[in-house]
């Protein structure tokens, strides 16, 4: 059985949290579940992509697609016609070590394939091995943009599976493959 890591660094015009050094120290690996991570206006979000050194057969590699969906999305799991594509974690080799993609929590960018996010509102990640298994299980982010200006990164897990308080500081994705 594979799993899946995805590692997310939030940071702010003062802080950086690396959530997958606090889960290494605290040895917590949380499965399955809804993940919930408040933000506010200025923070990034940092993607890294599953990464390997040395020699692994191709078939033990992973690959991701992340795209950005919308609740309907979420919920099903479902990229198609709900949702687009956002970044592609697809050179598990890269001898510059793991891809890793940033989103920037701004209420207007100045990119053409920027997004811009609403205090006060969700928005909503999914993620898959492969573009063409909408409806199966898939690694869910739901990101709430704070509506104040509070600097405080909260991180909330929910699972009906497991007696976990919701407003854990830490988690980490992890699916197994399929």
């Amino acid at each position: 059985l594979n799993f899946v890591i995805l590692s997310i660094t939030f940071s702010g015009l003062s802080r950086t949290i690396s959530l997958l050094e606090t889960i290494m120290s605290e040895g917590m690996w949380f499965v399955h579940g809804e993940y919930t991570v408040e933000v506010t206006i200025n923070d990034y979000l940092d993607i890294y992509c599953p990464h390997y050194e040395g020699t692994w057969p191709a078939e033990h590699m992973e690959n991701y697609v992340l795209y950005m969906v919308n609740y309907d999305g979420y919920t099903s799991c479902d990229h198609h016609r709900k949702g687009f594509k956002r970044w592609e974690c697809n050179r598990p080799l890269s001898t510059s070590g793991p891809l890793k993609f940033s989103e920037k929590f701004q209420l207007f960018t100045p990119f053409s394939l920027g997004f811009e996010f609403r205090p006060g509102h969700e928005y909503y990640y999914i993620s898959s091995p492969h573009s063409n298994l909408a409806g199966k299980p898939c690694l869910k982010l739901k990101v709430y943009v704070k509506p104040t200006s509070e600097s405080e990164v909260r991180i909330h897990h929910y699972d009906d599976n497991m007696d976990q308080d919701k407003n854990q500081d830490k988690f980490l994705l992890k699916e197994p493959l399929l």
